[in-house]
């Protein structure tokens, strides 16, 4: 459920051209979006293919010239383009004046839509719902990405609204009974057909999997002692939230409240107390100008984990020192903090599932990540699943303590016993 950043995709590409030029076999990266509503995936994208095309010697100018503006506007979005329709898939990028009037649909409490205007069963209500009848954006313009096709579902199961106002009557395909799901999702075209996902059209985000409406998260700090106007943006893979008040904001007592009230995967990464929100023009909250700060760093009273507690044991230091690694922290980490709150996502915890892995030389699935959310907590997993892992760890950290020397030395005595009994040490020398 996590857009792919277009710096990952960048560095993947790089990492599979050269094994190619090394003579190995290319590995393809699938970037794959696609909706629950719509039997998933609805697009798919091999990363790097397309620019790989047009680079090609046989490849026209004119391909050549749109695949460098699709690769420009890409950037700029900051993730990696999500591909094109799958078979016997539609994607429309609409503006917001597509829907017209409500007799050509209903959608009945069942969580069924129909065309008929009716609802056939007795005791059925029936809610009218919007046709679209509008024509796509301009190439290159910003649209609702609306789906239809074979795998667009029948509706919620229960809830006549929401169905009514998610699944349309489809006027623009000319099916009879044809229905498109409005996504939600703010979505570009570019030049060669492709789409880049810009962000949600209703201020949602997805957190770890989980839908979040950032108004919620705004609500609750809200209601945190000190809080008289927040703001929340969506930045570097996680939530950053802003506060400010008429005093000075504790940034971490705002934090124990909201943990409070909000499940934890939408307690925001960051909490950073300002004197003012920025505005624009008009006077609305100037998000760009927040999101903007969010990913250049911020410069006032900020708090980005609870307070900082030790690790206590020698696996809890080793996977104190991954997290650190992984997430790009040069300072400690509370053996308390969340790694999602510190700006973990699904990518990054695949990482550190596979450093724990060849540092303790264990099975370390990820979903461990997801399921124990703390240094202190994925430590205790691996000591009950691995009893002597202790040991383990407390090898790797005498080795790190080593001058390069000393390394070097063990490496030799190391591959000695390794000849003699034939077995694979458990120490991973960095």
């Amino acid at each position: 459920g996590e857009g792919l950043p277009q710096a990952l995709a960048q560095r993947w590409s790089a990492v599979v051209d050269a094994w190619e030029a090394a003579g190995l076999s290319r590995v393809g990266l699938l970037n794959a979006y696609g909706p629950t509503e719509c039997s998933d995936d609805v697009t798919h994208e091999v990363v790097g293919d397309a620019e790989r095309q047009a680079a090609a010697p046989d490849a026209s100018s004119v391909m050549s010239q749109v695949a460098r503006d699709a690769a420009a506007v890409s950037a700029a979005a900051g993730t990696a383009a999500i591909g094109s329709a799958l078979p016997n898939t539609q994607l429309y990028v609409l503006g917001a004046d597509v829907l017209g009037a409500g007799e050509t649909g209903v959608a009945t409490n069942s969580g069924v839509a129909t065309n008929s205007g009716v609802a056939t069963r007795s005791g059925v209500r029936a809610v009218a719902a919007q046709a679209v009848v509008g024509g796509e954006v301009p190439v290159g313009a910003v649209g609702e990405l609306y789906v239809g096709g074979v795998g667009v579902g029948r509706g919620y199961v229960g809830a006549a609204r929401a169905t009514a106002a998610a699944f349309v009557p489809d006027g623009l395909s000319g099916a009879v009974g044809a229905r498109l799901y409005r996504t939600g999702d703010v979505v570009r075209r570019l030049g060669d057909g492709r789409l880049v996902y810009e962000g949600r059209e209703d201020g949602q985000v997805k957190v770890r999997g989980h839908r979040v409406e950032v108004g919620e998260v705004e609500a609750a700090l809200l209601g945190a002692p000190g809080v008289s106007s927040s703001a929340v943006v969506w930045s570097e893979g996680g939530l950053t939230g802003f506060v400010a008040g008429a005093d000075e904001i504790d940034v971490e007592a705002v934090e124990r409240a909201v943990r409070g009230r909000v499940p934890g995967y939408m307690v925001p990464g960051r909490l950073v107390a300002v004197d003012a929100l920025p505005t624009t023009a008009n006077g609305k909250v100037d998000r760009r100008a927040l999101a903007a700060q969010a990913a250049g760093g911020v410069s006032e009273q900020a708090s980005s984990s609870a307070t900082y507690v030790a690790a206590r044991t020698a696996v809890e230091r080793v996977v104190e020192g991954v997290w650190r690694e992984v997430l790009g922290r040069p300072v400690r980490v509370s053996r308390e903090a969340d790694f999602f709150g510190l700006g973990g996502h699904s990518l990054l915890a695949m990482q550190v599932a596979l450093r724990l892995q060849n540092v303790f030389r264990v099975d370390v699935p990820i979903r461990y990540l997801f399921e124990a959310l703390t240094i202190e907590a994925i430590a205790r997993r691996l000591v009950s699943e691995y009893p002597g892992i202790e040991r383990v760890a407390a090898a790797v950290i005498r080795v790190q303590n080593m001058s390069e020397e000393e390394k070097q030395d063990y490496r030799k005595r190391i591959e000695t016993r390794k000849s003699r009994s034939n077995t694979n040490s458990n120490v991973q020398l960095n």
